[in-house]
């Protein structure tokens, strides 16, 4: 399983973490957590923003969807 960051603002816009055009993408929910914490620590991103991790099953569902081609 993998987890992602969420940039979330008071008007419910969500703004995913990449680099190099692609997704930001943690092993471990600790990693997410840490991550989340250095964007906190290095100040970033403006206050309006709520970080929140959530379980990234994309892949998954993109073969689930091969399978039944």
């Amino acid at each position: 399983m993998k987890y992602i960051v969420i940039a979330e603002d008071s008007n419910q816009l969500r703004v995913q973490f990449a680099q190099q055009e692609e997704e930001v993408l943690f092993s471990t929910y600790e990693e997410a957590q840490a991550f989340i914490e250095q964007v906190h620590a290095e100040n970033v991103l403006p206050d309006k923003y709520q970080l929140s991790i959530e379980r990234y099953d994309r892949e998954e569902k993109v073969q689930d969807r091969e399978g039944q081609s």
